[in-house]
C-alpha cells in the first residue's frame, strides 16, 4: 500500500545518505521543494513526527492528541497534492499508517495503546549533531540549518566518520580527544588555575556526536 509514512521514510533516507555522500544540499532542496512548500503535505508530515515523538502529555490528552491527528491525517489524505507523493517501501512510521488503513481490529487497538503510551514519555534532549529521523519539518528554519552550510570539509568528513561508530567507540575517541586537549595545553605550560577550569570544561562533555564534534573541532583549532 502507498502511503505517506513511506514516503517520509523515503526522503529521511536521503537526507541521511546525503551526509556519506556529499549530497546533503540536493537531497535538502528536495525536502525544501516538495515538503516545505506544499502546506497539506508540510502538515501532514509534522503530525507523523509529532505522533512519533515522547511528549509528556497525560493519558487523556495524549488519547485526544491522538484521535485529532488521526482523523486530521485522513482527511489530508484525500487531497490531491498529498496523494501524488504516496509511496511504497521501507516504512519507518508504519504503526500510525496502520491506525489510518488497517482494518484489523486487534491490530489497530495494540497500535493505539503504543503511540499512546509513547506520547505520555517525556523525551530526553538529542545531542545529536546530524539530522535524526525524528528531524523536525520547519528543519529550513532552524539552528541547525545555518550550522550545517557554515562546515568546512574537513568538519563534514568529521560527521561522516562520527555517523558510522558505534556507542563504545565514541566513547573512547572522546576520551582520547580530551587527553590529547589537555596534553597540548600541558606542553605549553599554562597556569595551574586555568588548567584546572579547562579539565572541568572538559569534564562537562557528555558520551554524545556533538560532544565528539564539538572536541575535535577544538583540538583541530589548537594543533
Amino acid at each position: 500500500m502507498k502511503t505517506l509514512g513511506s514516503y517520509i521514510t523515503q526522503l529521511e533516507n536521503e537526507l541521511l545518505e546525503g551526509y556519506k555522500t556529499g549530497t546533503f544540499k540536493n537531497s535538502f532542496t528536495k525536502f525544501k521543494d516538495q515538503v516545505l512548500k506544499n502546506k497539506n503535505l508540510k502538515e501532514a508530515t509534522n503530525i507523523y513526527y509529532e505522533l512519533s515523538s515522547k511528549k509528556g502529555y497525560d493519558k487523556e490528552f495524549s488519547e485526544m492528541f491522538l484521535n485529532e491527528s488521526i482523523d486530521r491525517l485522513k482527511e489530508l489524505y484525500k487531497r490531491k497534492d498529498i496523494q501524488k507523493y504516496l509511496s511504497e517501501g521501507s516504512n519507518n512510521y508504519e504503526s500510525i499508517d496502520n491506525l489510518i488503513f488497517s482494518t484489523n481490529i486487534e491490530k489497530k487497538v495494540q497500535t493505539k495503546l503504543s503511540l499512546l503510551e509513547n506520547l505520555q514519555r517525556k523525551d530526553e534532549v538529542n545531542e545529536t549533531i546530524y539530522l535524526p529521523l525524528s528531524m523536525q519539518v520547519d528543519i529550513a528554519n532552524s539552528k541547525i540549518k545555518p550550522i550545517l552550510e557554515s562546515l568546512s570539509e574537513e568538519e563534514l568528513s568529521l560527521l561522516k566518520e562520527m555517523k558510522e561508530l558505534t556507542e563504545g567507540d565514541l566513547t573512547n575517541l572522546i576520551e582520547e580527544t580530551k587527553s590529547e586537549i589537555l596534553s597540548v595545553f600541558e606542553k605549553n605550560t599554562i597556569e595551574e588555575g586555568k588548567l584546572d577550569q579547562l579539565k572541568s570544561k572538559l569534564g562537562s562533555y557528555d558520551k554524545s556526536h556533538r560532544s565528539l564534534f564539538e572536541l575535535r573541532k577544538f583540538l583541530n583549532e589548537i594543533v
